[in-house]
């Protein structure tokens, strides 16, 4: 790692194929389960961390994301929290002009297929413990959340 530099992140390589996008018993832009191609790509194997993303704001004179100064996340191998879509690009770019590689956010689909974890179908309420939530039950959101969407893998 570089001090105050950026720090290339370990990424793995979903390959290409077709899966099965959405969920019957989602939210109603989730609908209907339909079929969806991606190309292989790379996606990165862990979320941006403050330490990292510190770097960027301190190279940049970005903003920092709203819960930046909160004493709750301050931790320097936390994932960055609350960054907008914008914020998101935004480190994308400058971490692609430092490294000389191209860095972007994945598509929807490409989320998707990663977050599946190869799984065709599965059941989004079904948690990893092996526990579900009952029909039409939707998750907790965490005060200042802006989705209570959560993913198969999640």
């Amino acid at each position: 790692m570089q001090p105050n530099g950026p720090v290339e992140p370990d990424l793995v390589t979903i390959p290409a194929g077709d899966f099965l996008m959405g969920s019957e018993t989602g939210a109603g832009n989730e609908k209907p389960v339909h079929r969806v191609w991606v190309d292989a790509f790379a996606i990165a194997r862990y979320p941006v961390i403050r330490r990292d993303y510190e770097a960027f704001l301190e190279a940049t004179g970005y903003p920092p994301t709203k819960f930046w100064g909160d004493p709750r996340f301050q931790l320097p191998n936390q994932p960055v929290v609350g960054p907008s879509w914008f914020d998101a690009v935004a480190y994308c770019e400058w971490l692609s002009g430092q490294t000389r590689k191209h860095y972007r956010l994945p598509t929807e689909a490409e989320r998707e297929k990663a977050a599946r974890g190869g799984l065709e179908e599965c059941d989004c309420r079904r948690k990893p413990n092996g526990n579900s939530r009952p029909e039409g039950q939707k998750v907790a959101r965490i005060r200042g959340a802006t989705s209570h969407r959560k993913t198969c893998a999640e």
